[in-house]
């Protein structure tokens, strides 16, 4: 079973009901807001902050791979580096600047959402399509590909930094 959903202890499939999966459901979506605000509203910039939080989606990502068989793996690998360039590019999003003498960092809300979006997506598509390995695939697709791009901007904002201090 998914770790992830293991840890929601839900799935329709075992005869649970979803509105008892609907409350962890709903606590993902708070937990990826809170994300998103606390991203777009800017952070002190350390490169440990700019290098964790892509580490922590590519693990969840790599987490809610446990479903899926294996043979799909390679796919998932693939739209994952494909991702890091669009990721780079739209990177310009993110953004370094100074407040108070502190070095401070936004990272580009689009690409966090619809990371956010695929998350929710792909746990949402657990409970109300149990077995349905096409919808499954399709989203853990989008999900992978979105963990691309965060990666990419965390380049980008390495990038930005570095032209900032050898400045």
């Amino acid at each position: 079973m998914n770790p992830i959903t293991f840890a929601l202890a839900t799935s329709t499939s075992s005869g649970t009901s979803l509105y008892s999966s609907l409350p962890y459901l709903i606590l993902i979506v708070v937990i990826v807001l809170i994300r998103l605000f606390r991203y777009s509203t800017g952070r002190r910039f350390s490169l440990r902050r700019v290098f964790t939080l892509p580490a922590m989606f590519a693990l969840i990502t790599i987490l809610s791979l446990i479903t899926i068989p294996i043979n799909y793996y390679i796919y998932f690998v693939v739209l994952l580096a494909a991702g890091i360039l669009p990721g780079v590019r739209w990177g310009e999003g993110a953004t370094l600047y100074y407040a108070n003498d502190q070095l401070m960092y936004k990272r580009s809300v689009i690409i966090l959402a619809l990371w956010g979006a695929s998350l929710v997506g792909r746990l949402a598509i657990e409970f109300l399509f149990p077995g349905n390995l096409d919808a499954v695939l399709i989203v853990q697709g989008l999900l992978s590909f979105e963990t691309g791009m965060i990666i990419g901007e965390s380049d980008r904002l390495y990038r930005k930094y570095r032209a900032i201090a050898s400045a």
